[in-house]
């Protein structure tokens, strides 16, 4: 068989979707090429932090009930709890370990809820977000720019 220069439609379709798929491969599971993507180190030392200086992390939040999805920046502690609710476990200290290891294995930083009480601790979803991302919004734009961003001591009396 000759080769005469000329694609079928069906080559280029499967050319064009395997090019897709390798784009989407290249970027990051399917996120857009200029959305930020928090360094690893800062992430997961957010997640890990136990103190009551909460540091910063920026993920993809998603209601399934809904289907209302918010990118921003917000405490990893908070995270933490809203996997501890989704994954039906208790607050102690193995289950704490388990929320935090789901967390850090998610590469594409996209968490979905369904269950009601961990979507009410995620600040996006709560009728008042608003007032939620101003106090954010300053540590959001440092931690955009790669910085490991804290939020001071918030423990009794901070």
């Amino acid at each position: 068989m000759r080769y005469s220069g000329k694609r079928s439609i069906g080559s280029t379709a499967l050319f064009a979707a395997l090019s897709l798929g390798a784009l989407c491969v290249l970027t990051g599971e399917g996120r857009a090429e200029n959305e930020f993507v928090q360094p690893q180190a800062y992430f997961e030392k957010a997640i890990r932090d136990k103190s009551t200086f909460h540091y910063v992390i920026f993920a993809t939040f998603v209601n399934d009930n809904t289907g209302e999805s918010h990118a921003d920046c917000m405490e990893g502690a908070l995270l933490v709890g809203a996997l501890l609710r989704e994954n039906g476990l208790v607050n102690d200290a193995k289950s704490i370990e388990k929320a935090t290891e789901i967390a850090l294995a998610n590469p594409s930083r996209v968490f979905h809820f369904s269950k009601q009480d961990a979507i009410d601790n995620i600040p996006f979803f709560i009728k008042d977000a608003e007032r939620f991302r101003s106090w954010h919004r300053d540590a959001c734009i440092l931690v955009k720019q790669g910085k490991s961003v804290y939020l001071g001591d918030r423990g009794p009396g901070g």
